[in-house]
């Protein structure tokens, strides 16, 4: 029973911990790439750049042709399945301080994610 009773109280502490983290208009796909400690610690630490990660969701990626003659050397290489959907999120990626050239496998193409500072910049000049 004392387990029960300990398990219980876990349970609804982690949950209302989630339910803080969503009220602060949180999207959840965020959680496809940070953890929800690397959340919490924006949120309190640099809200500014949480508020990007939200823009990023679903502006931070997008194609592009290889345009590179020899051999470019691309930081990753992954097969790509789903061409409707462009979120950095959905292969597990996070926003870098640089820009990302990602190669597509089979293709003549790259995946662009874009930087921190590409992203923050995009969002001033939005308002």
């Amino acid at each position: 029973m004392k387990r029960f009773l300990l398990k219980l109280s876990f349970s609804l502490c982690a949950l209302l911990f989630v339910q803080n983290l969503w009220s602060q208009e949180i999207d959840k796909n965020l959680l496809n790439s940070y953890t929800i400690e690397e959340i919490e610690q924006l949120k309190t630490i640099n809200p500014e750049q949480l508020e990007v990660l939200n823009y990023a969701i679903e502006h931070a990626v997008y194609f592009a042709q290889n345009n590179s003659t020899g051999k470019a050397n691309y930081e990753q290489e992954m097969a790509f399945e789903n061409s409707e959907s462009l979120r950095f999120t959905d292969y597990g990626l996070k926003i870098l301080d640089k820009n990302q050239y990602i190669k597509i496998k089979g293709t003549s193409k790259i995946l662009v994610v874009k930087s921190m500072n590409v992203l923050l910049l995009e969002m001033k000049n939005k308002k």
